[in-house]
């Protein structure tokens, strides 16, 4: 376009005599490129505001989906303790370290769905990490890959369903039902949420909506050097409002189509991959010694009464985290510390 401005400059400039008397129609008015321009950007932003919304309700309902994941999850984990017998320790444990392998392995197919990608080969969520995948039956997982993309969340999810209800016949988990319907709640709120999310990966923007868009781009693209021609008579000038219309209404299409697609494999697409990693370090956490213990009083419980009710008179000296661990308080600024270091590389 601007290529196209100099070379109308360029004929005003050494044959205006001959081409551009009298307003010749070379060049158009600028009333009629206003009212294209202006219906133009109505078009392109709304398109752009659309797929920035799809963007951020993408966003939201994967991070709702992991959550789903981690409360199921930690409330299964936490019923295991209701009528605890110690002679079946080995059968909760099983059932627990089962269980948040397969949580894993369900996200994992998720996010593998969600790309959209037609073949299995062109699928990067395939090469996310697992939550220690060799923990689960070779055969269960050859079984798995010989069922179709799109059904393999699907069928993960019927295994966690599966391994929960076999663990209610069995004992492992001894809780009301009504306690436990809690657990089902979450996945199936996990689930909806993963296709509620599938409609932005399945659904493009509407085809002839992008189509006109385009044709009046291009269309833009022709008369804005024309009408440039006519708003200064510097070449340099001319040039530079050329660049600026056009670079702009067709930077904003660009980046309507960037974010159109949360779930895509390119730059500006959402970090699955690191989803995929923090649900696994959640997980991990859940069975981890720490947190299978429960805390207990320092003191005796009408001490730690009387010391609540002496906080809201000021009369006792609140203290923060880093205050509490006293000697280890060097330890925890310097895990801190690491953690800010490496997340700023």
């Amino acid at each position: 376009a601007a290529c196209v401005t100099l070379f109308i400059r360029l004929l005003q400039t050494y044959w205006e005599d001959d081409l551009f008397q009298n307003g010749t129609p070379l060049l158009m008015q600028n009333g009629t490129h206003t009212v294209t321009s202006g219906l133009l950007a109505i078009l392109i932003v709304f398109r752009t505001s659309h797929a920035y919304g799809r963007f951020w309700d993408g966003s939201t309902l994967l991070h709702q989906m992991v959550g789903d994941w981690f409360d199921a999850s930690s409330s299964v984990i936490s019923f295991c303790r209701f009528r605890r017998d110690p002679t079946n320790d080995t059968d909760i444990l099983r059932f627990q370290q089962l269980l948040v392998r397969l949580v894993s392995l369900l996200n994992a197919m998720i996010l593998a769905d969600l790309e959209g990608a037609e073949s299995s080969d062109d699928v990067q969520a395939t090469s996310y990490e697992l939550l220690h995948p060799d923990g689960i039956e070779q055969e269960y997982l050859e079984r798995l890959c010989k069922v179709k993309l799109k059904h393999r969340a699907d069928t993960v999810y019927q295994w966690i369903q599966n391994l929960i209800v076999d663990n209610i016949s069995n004992g492992t988990l001894a809780c009301p039902a009504p306690i436990i319907s809690r657990t089902f709640h979450f996945l199936g709120t996990g689930m909806q949420h993963y296709h509620d999310a599938m409609k932005y990966a399945a659904t493009p923007f509407p085809f002839p909506y992008t189509t006109v868009t385009e044709m009046l781009l291009i269309i833009h693209w022709a008369t804005t050097p024309m009408a440039a021609c006519q708003w200064t008579s510097s070449i340099p000038w001319s040039i530079l409002f050329t660049l600026f219309c056009v670079f702009v209404l067709w930077s904003l299409y660009f980046v309507a189509g960037e974010l159109e697609n949360p779930f895509g494999t390119d730059l500006n697409s959402l970090s699955m991959r690191e989803m995929q990693h923090d649900i696994n370090e959640s997980l991990a956490a859940l069975v981890a010694d720490v947190a299978q213990e429960v805390p207990i009083l320092s003191c005796t419980p009408a001490s730690a009464k009387t010391a609540l009710s002496l906080r809201s008179q000021r009369k006792v000296m609140r203290k923060s985290f880093a205050e509490v661990l006293g000697g280890h308080n060097s330890v925890f600024s310097a895990g801190s510390s690491a953690s800010h270091v490496t997340s700023n590389r």
